[in-house]
This record gives structure tokens, C-alpha cells and sequence, in this order.
């Protein structure tokens, strides 16, 4: 389990580790701390106590080379006390997937920090001047545990993950555990405890009113190149073969095209799916394009779904255990040594494109990105007030605490990017006028107008290819409306408010058909049966007589997709409470 544990609490854990693994352990003054990390891309890492400073890296930094010349060095320990001597706030200059924390001697307080995006995953206990802070929340209970601390179980946070499918705020499961949000970072001295941000994912941060739509394209191709650039130049500064994924989608597309473009070969593409589905097919017919090796990784046994408690020890529950079973199946049949940064599009069609449907939906702030509706009345959800529009609100939810919550699966065995989710590129993309994202159409002309050679495939969103006229696809997609009514009748009486069952067609469809795996799989079904009835029995005694009803009815009236969030919740309040000091 990578990343750092910092307290200054009596007892810190001993943790177990391997050959693949480096292990740091730091004690001095009253602070103990360790790095427990994996052996890739080590030069952006650190774990050291100096005479002036303290400095923990965990990740990549992507502009490390344009940073050492900036300021002299070659030591990334080194460079964080040079930035820390310009600006106390000197990780809002890294680019990449990091977290970390900074001690100051002379002024005798911490830093510790996550990403702008917050992938590189923080949590936080602090109570009456003592502290813990770590990368792991199983990390977290044990120091708990070990320091005679009794936690509770947060059923808010249970809420969360049976509605939302991840924490739609600071949320974790024990509740007087916080995570550390996307740009934020804490300052910790012996006279308090202080939660700041030094980065907000928001609109309109450049002006482009006297912009052209060419010149807006012109700029966004040159930032998406120079990210992707960092990217592979990475893999490339320390011997590392591309690792990518690919899929029937434009976000991944572009990525490994535009990479391709750049002259970096040498990769190999990964795809899992439904066998055949579209995502399979296309993948494969851009890898055949670019004559460069492809794995493809058939969905249909489900056996990824069997992977609950082995999920939910990487990423904590933060997000569905189910979104990244495939990808772990792929990370263990691959020797990872050969492989640097896991390449993939995340958020292109959130970030280029728009969460947003309507322009008039932006100034409609009500709970919104949920996987399942069913319990949303059980509990009362603010989330969405802190948010100045529902844009906002998506993309820091969704976007950054829900979909990134991969990369914590992804962490154990490399580093994940994606180059939509460059801070310069995320910022120039969020100052183009909504109106222009909505329906990706500044994404699409991006590509005919840049990069026309990737737009020769189908696209995964629509069946066909990205030119089409959104009148053409309105009208395909009556047609399939129409023709699921007429062969499924019973979704019609549902829509006009007669009370019957009818299938969710979205679920027996599309690259996880998880109702159809479990509809045709008996063994799927004896799983689902059988670890609901162990672990509900489990876990019980640690949760309220109405959450256990609500559970159960979601349970025995939910799809399979809402039976993987149930799970994901069991799953981690059994991690993290089983045994130990917990209520």
C-alpha cells in the first residue's frame, strides 16, 4: 500500500512490506512518520530529514526537469526547499499525480498536501493538539486503534456510496476522519490545525470573450500537446515502455493519437469490455492504425466483481469497487516494472465537453451526479450549496472525488494521468463559453480541424461517426426509443406512472452489462447472494436499525450496479471497524 503516515501521537504503525516496495520511517521531536512506496519513477520521490527541512514526495511530477533548471538542482528533496523559500504554497507549481507534506524547521509547522485534482488521496484526524494524517485510511484506524482512540461509523458516508457511488465531500467512513479535498492542503502548527485551499476547479478563469473559436482551438492544441508531451517524456526519463489506456471514446482516443503523433511508440494499449462491444472493436482498429500492440480484456466471466474486499483495500471505498476490477486483472497478468504512467482520458468529456446538458440546468443546485435514486430522501444531501453553479458542483463531485477515485486502485502498481486533467489545460478548457461544450462541439471541431485522421473511427457515445449532425442523432435515437417500447412494453406504462417492473436497458447494454451478467451467470448469483448475507450479518451491529432497512431494500429492489455500491459499503466498514476501538 503506497503512500505517508505522519502523527504525533504516542505509537505509530509497523508496516509490513516486500521487495517491491520502499520503506523510509522518520522519527524526531515528537513527530513520527513513514513512506511506504512503490519502486517506480523513484527520483520524484523522497522521504528525508535535513538540517532546515523535512520533505515527503509521493507520486509524479510531471515538469520536475523545468523546475530543476528553474531553480538549480537535481534533487527533488532539495527542490522543495527552494520553492518552499519562494512561495510556502510551492506544490501549486508541480503538474502531475503527488501529494506530500513539508516541514519547516525554523518555523516549526507541516504542510502536507494532495493534488489540484486530489488523486494523491489525504485523510486527517486531529483532536485536542494530536493528529494523524496518512495516505491509507486503514492506515488511519489502525493508529486509532493503536492509540486507544475510539471512532464511529459514519453513516452519512454509507449514504453517500448507496446513492452517489463515492463521497460527495470530505466524507469518510470513520466520522471523525476528513479527507483532504482536491487543492487543498493543510498547515499545521503547535497552535492549530488549518484546512486551506491553494487550487478551485472553477469557470471562467481566462477570458476568452475576444477570442475566435479558431484561435480557441489553436490554444487548446497547444496546451493538450505540451501535456501530453510530460506525460511520456516521464516514461521516457526512466526507461519505461507507454502503458495506455484505449477505448471507443474520443477522451483516451485523443490522448494515444496525439501521442502517436508526437513519435511515441513503444506502447501498449489496454482494453476491457463486454466482448465485441464497440469499445473492443474501435480500440482495436486504432491500435491496428498506429501498428502497436493492443490487450484486450473480455468482461463477461464478471469475475472482477468477485474482487470486493481486494478493491476496497486500494481505493477505501472512496468510489465503487466495481470501476476498476477489469484494470486490476490487467495490472496483475503484466509485468508493471516494464511500464510507466498508466495513460487515459479521464474527464475529456466533462472537462472539453460539459457535465451539462441545457444551459438552463447551470444555475439549478440540487443533488445531482447520483448512480442510484432510490435512499436520496433517507438522509439530508447539502453538498451541492457550497458550489456556485451546478457545473462546478459535477466536476469537483463526479469528476474529481467520484471517477478519479480510480487512481487509488491504479496506485499500487504505477502512476495514472491523463492530459485533460493538466491544471492549464483544465483551467483554458473551463473559460470556453458552456455553449460551445455543450454536445462536445468545440471537442469535435477540435478534432476534424486539428487531428481530422482520428476522427476515421466510430465514436462509443453515439454509434457512429463524430460529423454527424446532432439532428441526425436525435433521430437515431427516437428510433431506438421506439423500438425498446415496442419490445419492451412495460417501460411505457412505467414512464406514464403505471407500477411495474421494467427493465433498466442501460444495464444490459454498453461495455459492463452487469444486470445481464447476472441474469445469465449462476455463480454470479450464488456470490451476490452469499456475500451480501455474510458481511450484512458482519457488519450490522455497527450500523442503525434504519440504515440496516434501507440496505436491505436497496438490496432486494436495486440492479446489479446498486448491489456493487451496497457491497463497497460492507466491504470497507468491515476494513475499518471488525476490530478495534470502533462504535
Amino acid at each position: 500500500m503506497p503512500g505517508f503516515y505522519l502523527t504525533n501521537m504516542e505509537t505509530c504503525p509497523e508496516i509490513k512490506t516486500d521487495n517491491m516496495m520502499l520503506y523510509r520511517r522518520v522519527e524526531f521531536s515528537n513527530y513520527k512518520m513513514f513512506q511506504h512506496t512503490t519502486l517506480k519513477f523513484p527520483d520524484d520521490k523522497c522521504c528525508e530529514l535535513k538540517e532546515e527541512y523535512f520533505s515527503c514526495i509521493e507520486g509524479v511530477i510531471l515538469n520536475k526537469k523545468a523546475l530543476f533548471a528553474e531553480y538549480g538542482t537535481n534533487d527533488i528533496s532539495h527542490l522543495t526547499f527552494l520553492m518552499n523559500q519562494r512561495n510556502t504554497e510551492f506544490f501549486n507549481d508541480f503538474r502531475g499525480s503527488f501529494s506530500g507534506m513539508y516541514w519547516n524547521r525554523g518555523a516549526d509547522n507541516w504542510t502536507v498536501f494532495t493534488s489540484h485534482y486530489g488523486d494523491g488521496a489525504v485523510f486527517y484526524y486531529q483532536q485536542e493538539g494530536k493528529f494523524i494524517i496518512s495516505s491509507s485510511m486503514e492506515w488511519m484506524a489502525e493508529g486509532l486503534k493503536l492509540n486507544k482512540v475510539n471512532y464511529h461509523v459514519n453513516e452519512k458516508a454509507i449514504y453517500y456510496m448507496l446513492t452517489y457511488g463515492f463521497m460527495a465531500d470530505d466524507s469518510t467512513y470513520i466520522q471523525e476522519v476528513s479527507r483532504l479535498l482536491p487543492g487543498h492542503y493543510i498547515k499545521l502548527k503547535e497552535t492549530g490545525f488549518q484546512i486551506k485551499p491553494y487550487y478551485i476547479l472553477k469557470n471562467g478563469k481566462i477570458n476568452l470573450e475576444n477570442k475566435s473559436e479558431a484561435e480557441i482551438i489553436e490554444i487548446l492544441d497547444e496546451l493538450f500537446i505540451r501535456a501530453v508531451k510530460q506525460e511520456y517524456e516521464k516514461d521516457l526519463e526512466y526507461g519505461y515502455s507507454h502503458l495506455v489506456e484505449l477505448s471507443g471514446g474520443l477522451d483516451s482516443r485523443m490522448n494515444y493519437w496525439i501521442a502517436h503523433e508526437l513519435g511515441y511508440g513503444d506502447s501498449l494499449a489496454v482494453t476491457f469490455c463486454q466482448s465485441n462491444y464497440v469499445d473492443e472493436l474501435v480500440a482495436k482498429q486504432i491500435a491496428a492504425y498506429w501498428k502497436e500492440e493492443i490487450l484486450v480484456w473480455p468482461m463477461d466471466s464478471a469475475k472482477h466483481l468477485y474482487d470486493v474486499d481486494k478493491c476496497t483495500r486500494l481505493n477505501f471505498g472512496v468510489s465503487l469497487y466495481s470501476g476498476a476490477g477489469s484494470e486490476l486483472h490487467i495490472f496483475d497478468s503484466l509485468d508493471m516494472q516494464k511500464y510507466g504512467i498508466l495513460h487515459t482520458g479521464q474527464l475529456g468529456g466533462a472537462i472539453l465537453g460539459t457535465y451539462i446538458k441545457d444551459e438552463k440546468e447551470v444555475y439549478s443546485l440540487e443533488t445531482a451526479g447520483n448512480y442510484s435514486g432510490k435512499l436520496l430522501e433517507s438522509y439530508s444531501d447539502n453538498s451541492y450549496s457550497k458550489y456556485e453553479n451546478r457545473e462546478e458542483y459535477l466536476l469537483n463531485t463526479r469528476g474529481l472525488l467520484g471517477c478519479l477515485g480510480s487512481h487509488l486502485f491504479a496506485r499500487h502498481y504505477t502512476e495514472e494521468c491523463a492530459p485533460f486533467l493538466d491544471v492549464d489545460v483544465m483551467d483554458f478548457c473551463l473559460s470556453i463559453p458552456l455553449s460551445k461544450r455543450i454536445n462536445r462541439y468545440i471537442y469535435k471541431k477540435w478534432i476534424l480541424s486539428k487531428h481530422p485522421e482520428a476522427a476515421g473511427f466510430v465514436w462509443e457515445r453515439t454509434g457512429d461517426m463524430i460529423d454527424r449532425s446532432e439532428f441526425y442523432l436525435k433521430w437515431k435515437q427516437i428510433k431506438q426509443i421506439a423500438w425498446d417500447v415496442i419490445t419492451h412494453p412495460s417501460l411505457l406504462l412505467r414512464k406514464i406512472g403505471f407500477p411495474v417492473k421494467a427493465p433498466i436497458l442501460s444495464d444490459y447494454r454498453g461495455m459492463n452489462p452487469m444486470d445481464k451478467w447476472l441474469k445469465d451467470n449462476k455463480d454470479l448469483q450464488m456470490f451476490v447472494g452469499e456475500y451480501y448475507r455474510t458481511h450484512i450479518e458482519i457488519v450490522g451491529k455497527f450500523l442503525s436499525p434504519k440504515l440496516m432497512g434501507d440496505i436491505e431494500e436497496l438490496y432486494m429492489q436495486g440492479s446489479m450496479g446498486e448491489k456493487t455500491q451496497i457491497f463497497t459499503a460492507l466491504s470497507v466498514i468491515e476494513l475499518l471497524f471488525a476490530n478495534g476501538n470502533c462504535k
